[in-house]
Formats: C-alpha cells, sequence, structure tokens
C-alpha cells in the first residue's frame, strides 16, 4: 500500500536477531547469524549483533547480509537444447 515502508528480507533478520539476543543471549543470536549469513566472520557477525543491540549495523555488513539474503534472479530463463549442436536438418 501507499505510504507503508517496504520491510526486506534484511528487516526480518535483524527482527529475529535482535528477539534472540534478548530472550536467549548474545551467543544463539550469533550462531543464527552466521548460520544465516555465512558470508560473515565470526568477527564481523560479533560486530553485527553488538550494533544490533545498540543500535544501526554498519552500512558494509548490511551489504554483505543483503547479497547473502537477496535472491539472484536470472534475467534470462533455462533454455534446454533438443537436438545436439551438430545435428543438420535434410536438406
Amino acid at each position: 500500500m501507499r505510504g507503508e515502508a517496504v520491510r526486506t528480507a534484511v528487516d526480518g533478520l535483524h527482527d529475529e536477531i535482535r528477539a534472540l539476543a534478548g530472550a536467549e543471549g548474545r551467543l544463539s543470536a550469533l550462531r543464527v547469524l552466521r548460520r544465516k549469513v555465512p558470508a560473515l566472520s565470526p568477527a564481523q557477525a560479533s560486530a553485527y549483533v553488538t550494533a544490533l543491540r545498540d543500535g544501526d549495523v554498519p552500512a558494509p555488513l548490511v551489504a554483505v547480509a543483503a547479497a547473502e539474503l537477496t535472491p539472484v534472479v536470472d534475467p534470462f530463463p533455462k533454455v534446454d537444447t533438443l537436438r545436439g549442436a551438430g545435428h543438420r536438418p535434410p536438406s
């Protein structure tokens, strides 16, 4: 709807990590974050969880999470070849 904020996969991740850190602790939040965004190093994941707790996550870390969580859309659909490349129609 018009005027509503668009939620992304990163927003959902932030909600989940914040809730988990509050309910089960920082270590549980780190484990889930590393499972969902394996591109983050342990130090980056720790900084991510700390930043979420204290306020905003640094943009470079959010970019890594967004790249991992956003599916890549192939603009060219898969094409299956029915005949081999060496096949020539009869003339």
